[in-house]
């Protein structure tokens, strides 16, 4: 089986959280919204952790031209 990375909606992270502040347990949180266990227990942990639901924003690659540099090409592009 092959893992395919992508991250869940925030509609379903937010329900998964509805569901433990409502005391219900991992196993069956994963029956309810068909997901593995294992990643229903990392969306808790993570909630329990920063106190959001959201996914953390990470870094993209790096700028390649500055802010002034684009002007300069959007310019002359006209």
């Amino acid at each position: 089986m092959s893992s395919s990375r992508s991250e869940h909606a925030l509609q379903i992270r937010e329900l998964v959280i509805r569901h433990h502040s409502n005391r219900v347990g991992a196993s069956a949180i994963a029956r309810r919204v068909c997901l593995p266990r294992t990643t229903v227990q990392n969306m808790i942990k993570k909630f329990e952790m920063t106190g959001s639901a959201e996914v953390k924003r990470r870094p993209g690659p790096t700028r390649k031209t500055t802010a002034l540099i684009d002007r300069i090409i959007v310019r002359k592009a006209k």
